[in-house]
């Protein structure tokens, strides 16, 4: 039996949006990057790491300029994914204007026998 985490590890939240906030939303995707991971543990089982996604929440809640920028996992698929994931989750309205987010999360296999 397989059994997958993803874990939040050092998220960085610059602007006025308070970081409760932005993990909750980001918690309320997981399994959809949950789902991205998998897609491609199917292919190599052995498949882990941090992704680490830089993102930009504009004036109106909207996630822009979404990125992979670090990580150890370095499959360009889930990158990919992880990317669009994060591309289509909207915030609140910041009341200071942007916020600048970086949010790592490592991505875990444990094969239970």
């Amino acid at each position: 039996m397989r059994t997958i985490t993803l874990k939040e590890i050092g998220t960085s939240i610059v602007g006025a949006l308070p970081t409760e906030v932005v993990k909750r939303i980001v918690r309320q995707h997981f399994s959809a990057l949950r789902l991205c991971y998998e897609a491609e543990l199917k292919k190599d089982p052995s498949l882990a790491g941090t992704v680490s996604t830089a993102l930009l929440i504009d004036e109106e809640g909207v996630a822009t300029s979404v990125e992979a920028n670090g990580g150890s996992m370095t499959n360009p698929a889930v990158r990919e994914c992880i990317v669009k994931v994060f591309a289509s989750m909207s915030f609140p309205k910041p009341e200071g204007g942007k916020v600048k987010v970086t949010y790592p999360i490592d991505f875990t296999n444990h094969d239970e026998k």
